[in-house]
């Protein structure tokens, strides 16, 4: 733990640089030490040869894009890190597209901290004017469920994913959805099945009069809705299973 030593871009240089060899070291702090563009370039080069460190906490470091570009090229390469926190370090869209990037190519990353979830953005991320900067973090958790981002929108970026995991089942060509409602007494299956029908969800829309749910099943109750595009399935077992 070296949290708030100011060891400044040379420290971080010389970190890098000990990082390329060290086999060892599985958890580093090294939050809140001026690290600057240079001596996160450092690190992110250390982090291309290491495959033994785990957890980096990098917060407020003042990293700026360059850093952040710079750590996102490491993510492609690595193949151990599997925590990183890159809060309060003035990353900008270039440097979180960078880290984005990197998400693509990394498969070991299961948490990646942008900032916390308190509401203040530390990396100067605006939204919605950064919606399209979000929005790539958000297909990165889409496409590997192990993964978690955390971000200062928290329901806003959820909702992001949620676009993101509907947009990638329309490119898979998936033409049924079902949805297994089990449950006892008013745990609100008729409510959302209507919702479902009458209301654009994003993933269908249909008049209410398609659905034939009543407030009450015996049984198994099949209820399809034959959309445009999909074919949305429901199974009330209603406490029968």
């Amino acid at each position: 733990n070296l949290e708030g030593n100011s060891l400044g871009c040379e420290g971080g240089m010389a970190i890098g640089d000990a990082l390329k060899t060290n086999q060892s070291l599985a958890i580093f702090d090294l939050r809140s030490n001026s690290l600057g563009v240079e001596g996160g370039a450092g690190i992110a080069i250390g982090l291309e040869f290491n495959q033994a460190l785990t957890i980096l906490l990098l917060d407020d470091n003042s990293l700026t894009y360059k850093g952040g570009m710079a750590i996102g090229r490491a993510l492609k390469a690595n193949q151990s890190l599997t925590t990183l926190y890159v809060r309060h370090n003035s990353l900008e869209p270039e440097g979180a597209i960078g880290l984005a990037e990197g998400l693509k190519e990394n498969q070991t990353l299961t948490m990646l901290s942008l900032s916390s979830a308190n509401g203040w953005d530390g990396n100067q991320l605006p939204y919605p004017e950064c919606s399209h900067v979000y929005m790539m973090f958000a297909e990165a958790v889409a496409t590997r469920a192990t993964l978690h981002v955390e971000t200062c929108l928290d329901d806003i970026f959820h909702s992001l994913v949620n676009e993101a995991l509907l947009n990638q089942l329309g490119t898979a060509g998936v033409d049924t959805i079902k949805l297994y409602l089990a449950g006892f007494g008013a745990v609100g299956k008729t409510t959302l099945l209507k919702a479902l029908a009458g209301t654009p969800t994003g993933l269908v829309d249909a008049p209410a009069d398609r659905t034939n749910t009543t407030e009450r099943t015996r049984g198994v109750d099949l209820v399809p809705l034959e959309l445009d595009t999909y074919k949305f399935v429901a199974w009330d077992y209603a406490g029968q299973m």
